[in-house]
């Protein structure tokens, strides 16, 4: 999957044997069970699945405290199934924006000499800092640091994932007629023009009510090939959160590359789309159709 333009578009878990009866949702759990192991679960999209316990445990947490979490909530009747996934309820978990690493940053040289100033916008185009497209930046990493275009285009969406949850960057725009000339760059000296304050409303916007925004737009994909949660922002829920202050009409983007960044959305490259993972998709999802007005 090659990103040319601005528009983009198993993990070892074993559960504990179940217990004769369905537990009670596990909030109580949730709480002895620690704030960092529910910052890691909120992190992890309130998922746990393949790699989730060895992930943990490389956190930091305590294998014995993972394990009776996870055995209690394989027995609630709370939780849900999806294929290899147990989805934590939203009254156990409130899902957080993941942490992303990346190899590089905005101040790196490939990124420096490939960043687009608009001095005057227009409707189309409005004025301030643009990361290099990936038609620019990716050739020139695998100039510079001898990586293949894989491991480049990857670093790249990892590095534009990071900077949407750190509030660096942002794909923003009113209209859905208007497609946005790139992802803004919001860092230093490049933090300032007419529409900054909207689009703070809305990063603002998005980091609180990303746990919703997953869990209700997940139940409308796929959990295949080529699919992403970007197919299930469907218009009435979309004017919905319009109506609550989401101005920015192309938040879904934002939401697809942080999850790839993640490796929520897995198993893509420059070549292919890859697939989304729960609870950002499900295994029989709600048809579209079933959601929109009569």
């Amino acid at each position: 999957m090659r990103f040319a333009a601005p528009v983009i578009l198993s993990l070892g878990l074993t559960f504990l044997a179940p217990m004769p009866a369905p537990a009670e949702p596990p909030d109580a759990e949730t709480a002895r069970a620690g704030t960092s192991l529910a910052d890691f679960l909120g992190r992890e999209a309130c998922a746990i699945g393949p790699g989730t316990r060895a992930k943990a445990l490389a956190a930091g947490i305590d294998a014995a405290e993972f394990d009776r979490f996870s055995q209690v909530s394989a027995t609630s009747v709370a939780a849900k199934r999806e294929g290899d996934w147990l989805l934590l309820p939203d009254s156990a978990c409130k899902i957080l924006m993941p942490q992303i690493s990346s190899e590089l940053s905005f101040a790196d040289p490939e990124l420096v000499a490939n960043r687009l100033m608009i001095e005057d916008g227009d409707e189309y185009s409005a004025a301030g800092c643009y990361v290099g497209a990936t038609f620019d930046v990716v050739p020139a990493l695998m100039k510079s640091r001898g990586w293949d275009e894989a491991k480049a285009n990857r670093a790249y969406f990892r590095l534009i994932g990071a900077g949407l949850v750190s509030g660096e960057v942002a794909f923003y725009g009113t209209s859905p007629l208007a497609t946005p000339p790139g992802w803004r760059y919001l860092g230093e000296g490049c933090d300032q023009g007419r529409d900054i304050a909207a689009i703070r409303a809305s990063q603002a916007f998005l980091a609180e009510n990303f746990s919703e925004i997953i869990r209700t737009t997940g139940q409308y994909v796929a959990c295949k090939e080529g699919e992403t949660i970007f197919s299930g922002l469907i218009g009435p829920q979309m004017q919905a959160w319009t109506d609550r202050g989401a101005t920015n009409v192309w938040f879904g983007l934002e939401v697809l590359v942080i999850a790839m960044a993640a490796d929520w959305h897995q198993d893509w490259d420059h070549r292919q789309k890859g697939a989304p993972r729960p609870p950002l998709c499900r295994e029989t999802p709600i048809p579209v159709v079933d959601a929109l007005p009569e």
